[in-house]
């Protein structure tokens, strides 16, 4: 993990690669951004095109994006999986165009809990939930 301004920065592993994601506990979801999509695309034959509305001060714009049915991030020693990502297929105007994505509390959501040591500058997510208290709805 680093900082990025007041920003946490973590390593997540993708498909065998370790790659630099924000991450934002305000953000209900992950999205992930135009690095991810240029360095994954040519594997994309289960992405599906989509559209998004992303409100902003000039109003609400309208994105084209691709859905991936499912992502797995590795972080330490656990597996997150992910159902229905999107994936920005161009710049969203933001200071994180460098990375691979925004992770948001859908990564942290099935865990009791998740620690940002910034001593040993580490993220980590602690013991994995019951799949009724990680998911009430069911």
């Amino acid at each position: 993990m680093y900082m990025n301004h007041l920003t946490p920065i973590v390593e997540c592993e993708v498909e065998g690669r370790d790659l630099p994601f924000s991450f934002d506990t305000g953000a209900d979801s992950t999205d992930l951004l135009v690095r991810y999509y240029q360095r994954f695309h040519s594997g994309s034959k289960a992405w599906k095109k989509g559209k998004i509305k992303i409100p902003g001060a000039g109003g609400v714009v309208k994105r084209k994006i691709y859905i991936q049915p499912q992502v797995k991030l590795g972080i330490g020693d656990k597996t997150v999986t992910l159902e229905r990502v999107p994936i920005h297929t161009s710049g969203t105007g933001t200071d994180i165009a460098d990375l691979y994505g925004n992770l948001g509390q859908d990564v942290v959501a099935n865990f009791g809990s998740f620690t940002l040591d910034f001593s040993t500058m580490t993220f980590s997510l602690g013991k994995l939930l019951a799949p009724d208290k990680a998911n009430p709805k069911q």
